[in-house]
């Protein structure tokens, strides 16, 4: 049986991770399971962060959460088509959404679904469309905890505050057209996420430049 595992290149795995991910496949004597996701551990910071940064960080989070852009939850899709990621969820279960740093296929699931070309720069929300291509094509998802890896990010962006926001609204609009938009009571929710992609920028005048010029950008769609 052949499977197809793709990872970001700053992660750490835990020295049984393939062989927990190759167990779940190979216990499903049905092919029912598509794709297979791990347990994120995101490593803590050595260095004591101000009061301030913690306060930022609450205020932040509580705007992202108001809007229904807060990644952390459940593993399901939100009705507005943005992915929720189980990472501190210590319970093997079914989910909708892989998370893209770690992902594992059945080879014959590439035979109904592919990394869609047409996201802008490197592919932003890629997890979530092919999570979703997955479930269309009948297959689940499957979350497995013991499957662990640390995932190192860098504190610097590949893009800056303007590219990457902008990538986020262009990319978001369209996957929600492509896998959404067909369910008219979703666009309430979506336009809610997307007037909270412009409040939780007003702070950074670089991040907001981008996230205007995204949504100008998706005119005449």
């Amino acid at each position: 049986m052949i499977y197809f595992i793709f990872f970001d290149d700053d992660v750490e795995l835990d020295s049984n991770y393939f062989d927990e991910i190759e167990r779940i496949f190979a216990t499903d004597l049905f092919h029912e399971i598509g794709a297979v996701g791990g347990r994120i551990i995101r490593p803590l910071g050595g260095q004591s962060k101000p009061v301030r940064f913690w306060l930022e960080q609450k205020i932040f989070f509580l705007l992202r959460s108001i809007f229904g852009l807060v990644d952390n939850g459940s593993g399901r899709f939100r009705w507005s088509g943005m992915a929720t990621h189980p990472h501190a969820i210590l319970q093997s279960r079914y989910i909708e959404c892989l998370s893209g740093c770690c992902m594992a296929f059945r080879r014959e699931v590439f035979e109904k679904a592919s990394f869609d070309e047409k996201l802008v720069r490197y592919g932003l929300m890629e997890d979530s469309d092919i999570s979703k291509q997955v479930l269309d094509a009948g297959y689940k998802i499957y979350y497995h905890a013991s499957a662990t890896l640390a995932h190192n990010e860098s504190p610097k962006n590949r893009l800056n505050y303007r590219q990457w926001a902008e990538m986020t609204v262009v990319n978001y609009d369209y996957l929600f057209r492509k896998s959404w938009s067909k369910d008219k009571w979703r666009w309430a929710a979506y336009y809610w996420a997307l007037l909270g992609l412009i409040v939780v920028n007003l702070t950074k005048r670089e991040a907001l430049r981008g996230t205007l010029n995204g949504i100008r950008n998706l005119k005449g769609r």
